[in-house]
Protein backbone atom coordinates (compact mmCIF):
# COMPACT_ATOMS: atom_id res chain seq x y z
CA UNK A 1 0.00 0.00 0.00
CA UNK A 2 1.10 3.29 -0.59
CA UNK A 3 2.01 6.02 1.66
CA UNK A 4 0.40 9.22 0.43
CA UNK A 5 0.62 12.78 1.68
CA UNK A 6 -3.13 14.75 1.75
CA UNK A 7 -1.87 18.10 2.45
CA UNK A 8 -0.57 18.47 -0.82
CA UNK A 9 -2.35 16.83 -2.81
CA UNK A 10 -2.41 16.78 -6.65
CA UNK A 11 -5.17 19.19 -8.25
CA UNK A 12 -6.73 17.71 -11.52
CA UNK A 13 -9.38 20.29 -13.24
CA UNK A 14 -10.14 21.95 -16.72
CA UNK A 15 -7.27 24.06 -17.33
CA UNK A 16 -4.37 21.16 -15.94
CA UNK A 17 -6.71 18.28 -17.71
CA UNK A 18 -3.70 15.46 -18.07
CA UNK A 19 -1.92 14.13 -14.74
CA UNK A 20 -0.20 10.45 -14.73
CA UNK A 21 2.56 8.45 -13.34
CA UNK A 22 5.64 7.31 -15.54
CA UNK A 23 6.73 3.54 -14.26
CA UNK A 24 8.88 0.53 -15.58
CA UNK A 25 8.77 -2.88 -15.25
CA UNK A 26 11.99 -4.98 -14.74
CA UNK A 27 11.01 -8.05 -16.27
CA UNK A 28 8.03 -8.43 -18.49
CA UNK A 29 4.96 -8.61 -16.37
CA UNK A 30 1.20 -8.71 -16.84
CA UNK A 31 -0.50 -5.38 -15.45
CA UNK A 32 -4.04 -6.72 -14.04
CA UNK A 33 -4.45 -3.27 -11.84
CA UNK A 34 -4.00 -0.32 -10.74
CA UNK A 35 -5.22 1.65 -8.11
CA UNK A 36 -4.70 5.98 -7.91
CA UNK A 37 -5.89 7.71 -4.45
CA UNK A 38 -8.39 10.23 -5.01
CA UNK A 39 -11.01 12.51 -3.71
CA UNK A 40 -13.79 15.10 -5.13
CA UNK A 41 -12.95 18.59 -4.77
CA UNK A 42 -15.91 19.87 -6.83
CA UNK A 43 -17.08 23.26 -5.57
CA UNK A 44 -20.65 23.28 -4.28
CA UNK A 45 -23.64 23.14 -6.55
CA UNK A 46 -21.32 21.57 -9.31
CA UNK A 47 -20.81 17.93 -10.93
CA UNK A 48 -18.19 15.71 -9.73
CA UNK A 49 -15.33 15.97 -12.37
CA UNK A 50 -15.74 13.38 -14.82
CA UNK A 51 -12.25 11.92 -16.63
CA UNK A 52 -10.88 8.94 -18.29
CA UNK A 53 -7.85 6.48 -17.28
CA UNK A 54 -5.46 5.63 -20.03
CA UNK A 55 -2.17 3.55 -20.22
CA UNK A 56 0.06 4.26 -22.72
CA UNK A 57 3.99 4.07 -23.30
CA UNK A 58 6.11 7.05 -22.51
CA UNK A 59 8.68 8.60 -24.06
CA UNK A 60 11.22 11.47 -22.24
CA UNK A 61 8.28 13.81 -21.37
CA UNK A 62 5.47 12.58 -23.34
CA UNK A 63 2.80 9.83 -23.97
CA UNK A 64 3.20 7.91 -26.76
CA UNK A 65 0.60 6.03 -28.20
CA UNK A 66 -1.12 3.55 -28.84
CA UNK A 67 -3.03 3.12 -26.14
CA UNK A 68 -2.87 -0.32 -24.22
CA UNK A 69 -5.96 0.67 -21.43
CA UNK A 70 -8.68 2.93 -21.60
CA UNK A 71 -11.62 3.48 -19.55
CA UNK A 72 -14.09 6.12 -20.02
CA UNK A 73 -16.24 8.27 -18.05
CA UNK A 74 -14.63 7.47 -14.41
CA UNK A 75 -15.95 9.70 -11.30
CA UNK A 76 -15.48 9.87 -7.66
CA UNK A 77 -17.74 9.79 -5.60
CA UNK A 78 -18.88 13.46 -3.14
CA UNK A 79 -16.07 13.43 -0.30
CA UNK A 80 -16.41 17.31 0.71
CA UNK A 81 -12.43 17.49 0.33
CA UNK A 82 -12.34 14.45 3.34
CA UNK A 83 -11.68 11.25 2.35
CA UNK A 84 -9.72 9.61 -0.34
CA UNK A 85 -11.11 6.88 -2.38
CA UNK A 86 -9.66 3.82 -4.17
CA UNK A 87 -10.12 4.16 -7.70
CA UNK A 88 -9.58 0.90 -8.83
CA UNK A 89 -8.97 0.27 -12.82
CA UNK A 90 -9.12 -3.69 -13.11
CA UNK A 91 -6.52 -3.62 -16.26
CA UNK A 92 -6.85 -7.35 -17.40
CA UNK A 93 -3.45 -8.20 -18.38
CA UNK A 94 -1.92 -5.78 -20.33
CA UNK A 95 1.59 -7.20 -21.05
CA UNK A 96 4.57 -4.51 -20.26
CA UNK A 97 7.93 -5.05 -21.51
CA UNK A 98 11.02 -4.96 -19.62
CA UNK A 99 12.88 -1.76 -19.37
CA UNK A 100 9.43 0.11 -21.20
CA UNK A 101 8.17 3.28 -19.64
CA UNK A 102 4.88 3.80 -19.65
CA UNK A 103 2.57 6.63 -18.13
CA UNK A 104 -0.55 5.76 -16.44
CA UNK A 105 -2.34 9.35 -16.31
CA UNK A 106 -5.84 10.75 -15.60
CA UNK A 107 -7.21 13.11 -18.33
CA UNK A 108 -10.47 14.98 -18.31
CA UNK A 109 -10.12 16.14 -22.52
CA UNK A 110 -13.88 14.13 -23.93
CA UNK A 111 -16.35 15.68 -21.16
CA UNK A 112 -16.98 19.49 -21.01
CA UNK A 113 -15.64 20.65 -17.46
CA UNK A 114 -15.10 23.42 -15.91
CA UNK A 115 -13.13 25.21 -13.33
CA UNK A 116 -15.66 24.57 -9.94
CA UNK A 117 -15.16 20.37 -10.87
CA UNK A 118 -12.15 19.51 -9.06
CA UNK A 119 -10.62 16.24 -7.91
CA UNK A 120 -7.69 15.89 -5.81
CA UNK A 121 -4.95 12.65 -6.25
CA UNK A 122 -3.02 11.45 -3.66
CA UNK A 123 0.60 12.91 -3.59
CA UNK A 124 3.98 10.79 -2.06
CA UNK A 125 7.23 12.16 -1.76
CA UNK A 126 9.86 10.63 -4.17
CA UNK A 127 8.86 6.49 -2.92
CA UNK A 128 9.18 5.20 -6.42
CA UNK A 129 12.59 5.43 -7.71
CA UNK A 130 11.27 3.57 -11.67
CA UNK A 131 9.27 6.73 -12.13
CA UNK A 132 7.13 10.17 -11.48
CA UNK A 133 4.40 12.33 -11.69
CA UNK A 134 3.91 14.32 -14.79
CA UNK A 135 1.15 16.77 -15.85
CA UNK A 136 0.12 18.54 -18.72
CA UNK A 137 -1.96 21.62 -19.24
CA UNK A 138 -3.39 20.51 -21.63
CA UNK A 139 -6.61 22.88 -21.55
CA UNK A 140 -8.98 20.47 -22.37
CA UNK A 141 -7.35 18.87 -25.65
CA UNK A 142 -6.71 15.60 -26.01
CA UNK A 143 -4.49 15.52 -29.09
CA UNK A 144 -2.12 17.95 -27.08
CA UNK A 145 -1.20 14.72 -24.34
CA UNK A 146 0.41 12.97 -27.40
CA UNK A 147 1.63 16.38 -29.20
CA UNK A 148 2.96 18.45 -26.34
CA UNK A 149 6.11 17.59 -23.24
CA UNK A 150 4.79 17.28 -20.06
CA UNK A 151 5.86 18.87 -17.01
CA UNK A 152 7.50 17.33 -13.98
CA UNK A 153 8.48 20.45 -12.47
CA UNK A 154 9.71 24.17 -12.47
CA UNK A 155 11.37 25.20 -15.26
CA UNK A 156 15.19 24.60 -15.46
CA UNK A 157 14.51 23.02 -12.05
CA UNK A 158 14.30 19.21 -12.29
CA UNK A 159 10.88 16.54 -11.56
CA UNK A 160 9.88 18.17 -7.81
CA UNK A 161 6.78 16.40 -7.39
CA UNK A 162 7.70 13.09 -6.22
CA UNK A 163 4.81 10.39 -7.40
CA UNK A 164 1.17 10.45 -7.10
CA UNK A 165 0.11 7.53 -5.39
CA UNK A 166 -0.91 4.39 -6.77
CA UNK A 167 -1.12 0.66 -6.23
CA UNK A 168 0.02 -1.25 -9.59
CA UNK A 169 -0.26 -5.48 -9.28
CA UNK A 170 0.90 -7.37 -11.73
CA UNK A 171 2.06 -10.97 -12.70
CA UNK A 172 4.74 -12.47 -14.25
CA UNK A 173 4.47 -13.04 -17.70
CA UNK A 174 3.84 -17.07 -18.26
CA UNK A 175 7.37 -19.06 -20.08
CA UNK A 176 6.29 -20.32 -23.08
CA UNK A 177 7.13 -23.74 -21.31
CA UNK A 178 4.29 -23.18 -19.39
CA UNK A 179 2.08 -22.47 -22.08
CA UNK A 180 3.22 -25.57 -24.14
CA UNK A 181 2.80 -28.01 -21.27
CA UNK A 182 -0.36 -26.40 -20.46
CA UNK A 183 -1.70 -26.51 -24.20
CA UNK A 184 0.06 -30.47 -24.22
CA UNK A 185 -2.06 -31.27 -21.14
CA UNK A 186 -5.55 -29.74 -21.92
CA UNK A 187 -5.63 -32.12 -24.94
CA UNK A 188 -4.48 -34.94 -23.42
CA UNK A 189 -7.57 -34.49 -21.41
CA UNK A 190 -9.72 -33.83 -24.50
Amino acid sequence: RPCFTVATPILLDASASTYGQTFAVESSALLDSWTFYMRDSSLPGYQNLVFDALLTQWSEDRAVGPVLFEARGLSLPDSDRGQFYELKLNIGGVELLSKQRYVMFLNTSNYDTTFGQKADLGATPDLYSNGEFWYQLSYNRKENVFEYPWSCGDEGGGCRYGDSAFLAVTTPVPEPTTVVLLSIGLALLL
